[in-house]
């Protein structure tokens, strides 16, 4: 975030492309002196559908503007309604049959594709020494009064795409770390610690349900019927794979970085692999809670505690139950599990909505 005033700017115009671009351009075309911003808030115009001047825009374009050059040669020229007919074999304007008028009228009017226009006026305010930032929005605006207004702006981090970078303003050359991005590798590094210690919580619960010593009276996996079904011995062992898994992965990212390019990337910040990594963390997690919620479903039922549960935890065993019903007998569970962390995924537990 950027207080313009200690940059000096004396005036700044936010743009949405044509209006913005064009009083710039004749600002400095008028006062060369002044400084002028332009803010955008996209990196490149999108297609939008297109336009026709008349005659009193088409003057201010090619007349003020100066215009006429770029109109002439990248948009089309338009000549009051003209009409063109088409067959199977007409694949161009330039092969239809047209009707329309047969003189070229005194004032040019055109039809404008607005992305191509907009991107050629917020270059040319450029190229006639307005200062452009791009992408950028801005977050507030102060009216000042007699001691001036104040405009904040938030610029693209990573905006800067390329070493050296140049303040003309104080005069100073910035030679490195431009773009290195190790403040996304560090958020991600510290979500990825987070997500490990939830999981090591749940396995050292799993632990605690399904071992008949440390459960007040829980049978060993959760199983009805002891030595004749295995419970949920396979969900523990599959559990505590999973939070394996997530521990490995739970490594920083960002002290990983090594020189490449020859060494034109000295130092790589890695903000990407430690947020795919998260992102299979995530997956690995949903997975272990689903387990975990069903494993604490199973000991509810065994308990005969359905109907003490408290109004923050009954929500969540009752959603638990009109997936997976009470485990008697074994049976596959992975469809429960898939099921669970669908509905974790999508909110769609009481609690969670």
């Amino acid at each position: 975030m950027l207080g313009l005033e200690r940059y000096g700017w004396r005036l700044e115009t936010v743009t949405n492309g044509l209006a913005g671009a064009s009083a710039a351009v004749l600002l400095k075309r008028r006062m060369p002196q002044l400084k002028v911003l332009v803010v955008e808030k996209t990196d490149r115009f999108d297609w939008k559908v297109g336009e026709s001047t008349v005659e009193i825009s088409a003057y201010f374009l090619t007349r003020v503007l100066k215009l006429y050059d770029h109109l002439s040669r990248e948009q089309l020229p338009k000549q009051a309604f003209r009409y063109w007919f088409v067959n199977g074999e007409v694949n161009n304007l330039r092969e239809a049959s047209e009707v329309g008028p047969t003189q070229l009228a005194r004032t040019p009017s055109f039809q404008l594709d607005r992305s191509k226009l907009d991107e050629h006026l917020i270059h040319l305010a450029g190229d006639e020494g307005t200062e452009v930032w791009r992408p950028a929005r801005v977050l507030d605006f102060e009216l000042g009064g007699r001691d001036g207004n104040r405009l904040t702006i938030e610029r693209e981090a990573n905006s800067v795409n390329d070493n050296p970078m140049i303040d003309p303003e104080q005069e100073r050359v910035f030679h490195t770390g431009n773009f290195y991005g190790a403040h996304i590798a560090r958020a991600m590094d510290g979500l990825k610690l987070d997500m490990t210690n939830l999981a090591n919580w749940m396995h050292s619960l799993m632990a605690l349900i399904m071992d008949e010593r440390f459960s007040a009276g829980l049978p060993n996996s959760l199983s009805p019927h002891p030595g004749l079904y295995q419970g949920f011995k396979g969900m523990q062992l599959v559990h505590t794979a999973l939070v394996t898994a997530i521990r490995q992965m739970s490594a920083a990212s960002l002290i990983h970085t090594l020189p490449t390019e020859q060494f034109n990337q000295d130092i790589v910040s890695l903000g990407s692999h430690s947020a795919l990594t998260a992102l299979d963390m995530v997956r690995l997690l949903r997975d272990a809670m689903s387990i975990t919620l069903l494993s604490l479903a199973q000991a509810i039922d065994l308990r005969g505690g359905g109907e003490m549960l408290g109004v923050g935890t009954r929500p969540i065993y009752e959603g638990i139950r009109k997936i997976s019903p009470f485990l008697d007998a074994d049976r596959p569970l992975e469809h429960d599990i898939a099921k669970v962390s669908a509905t974790l995924a999508e909110h769609g537990l009481p609690v969670l909505q």
